[in-house]
């Protein structure tokens, strides 16, 4: 557990809204799908008759995931220090050590913005950029156990990169 003080309080990075926003996006495309298809498959002349009722259907979707994506953009953000990466999120929290991450994909990580990194346990990690993209130099800074690939892959030859 990271103990608050008035230095940790002012490097909380957010999380990216473009990304959170798409994210939300493809959730809510999909849950209309979804409701609003199966909806006119098992009762067509319903749907079609009664079309205030599917749009209501349909607003409250879209209502539903702008709430949701409200809330995770005002819940979600990291805190870091010399130690790790602390990620608070409406459904829990997570804490990423420095010392245990020996492999970070630099390829995948810059063509993702998503750092892409390997634990010392073998456990594979996607942590989400924030907004600048922070959260990767800090780790590169921070992290003094990384390995390069050739290391890595001799080092644990059951991951395959």
């Amino acid at each position: 557990m990271i103990v608050y003080n008035s230095d940790m309080e002012k490097k909380k990075l957010f999380l990216s809204p473009k990304r959170m926003m798409i994210t939300f996006g493809a959730l809510c495309l999909l849950m209309e799908i979804l409701i609003l298809g199966s909806g006119f498959l098992l009762s067509w002349e319903y749907m079609v008759t009664n079309y205030i009722v599917t749009i209501i259907i349909a607003s409250s979707i879209i209502i539903l995931c702008a709430f949701l994506c409200f809330i995770g953009l005002k819940t979600s953000y990291y805190i870091v220090d010399k130690k790790g990466i602390y990620y608070h999120k409406s459904g829990g929290d997570l804490y990423y050590e420095f010392k245990s991450i020996l492999y970070i994909d630099e390829i995948y990580t810059k063509k993702h913005h998503v750092m892409h990194c390997y634990t010392d346990l073998g456990k594979e990690l996607f942590i989400v950029f924030d907004t600048n993209g922070l959260i990767y130099e800090y780790a590169l800074e921070y992290c003094d156990r990384l390995l390069n690939k050739e290391e890595f892959m001799r080092r644990s030859p059951n991951i395959k990169l």
